[in-house]
């Protein structure tokens, strides 16, 4: 009986993992939002904070036409819609959604390094690492054996 207590105690433990890392895909979903709307609402091409290091990459190298605004807030929706996706299917357990999103959010990172946005890639990191920990908790409910 206190086994089985102790297993029904560890996987609400690491639902709430799983939840708190969907949560962290949904909020890169909003943070674009956020950016999408303050590029449109300033019309500057200089991102916020919450930018992709993809969309910031963008405005760095190109410059500001009404072409060039109307791709970035594409490429901006396109990513909004991709962590939305997986914040679904986070929440649904799927362990490839944690994973790509790990994967796609490192590599902007990476990127936010690369352009020395410090801001940005401080919040990348935290956020990278609630993904990181859904996605341990996902393999570990996925295998109740596996070590915590």
């Amino acid at each position: 009986m206190e086994n089985r207590e102790y297993s029904l105690e560890k996987q609400l433990h690491l639902t709430r993992i799983i939840k708190r890392g969907a949560v962290s895909l949904y909020i890169i979903a909003l943070l674009s939002v956020v950016n999408i709307l303050l590029l449109t609402i300033t019309k500057m091409a200089i991102p916020f904070f919450t930018a992709f290091g993809v969309t910031s990459a963008m405005t760095y190298f190109m410059t500001g036409d009404g072409f060039f605004s109307v791709f970035l807030v594409l490429v901006a929706l396109a990513f909004t819609l991709l962590f939305t996706i997986l914040g679904i299917y986070g929440r649904r357990i799927h362990t490839w959604a944690f994973f790509t999103g790990f994967l796609v959010y490192t590599a902007d990172c990476l990127l936010l390094i690369l352009l020395q946005d410090w801001y940005s890639v401080i919040l990348h990191a935290i956020i990278i690492y609630f993904i990181f920990a859904g996605l341990d908790a996902a393999k570990q409910h996925d295998n109740p054996n596996t070590p915590s």
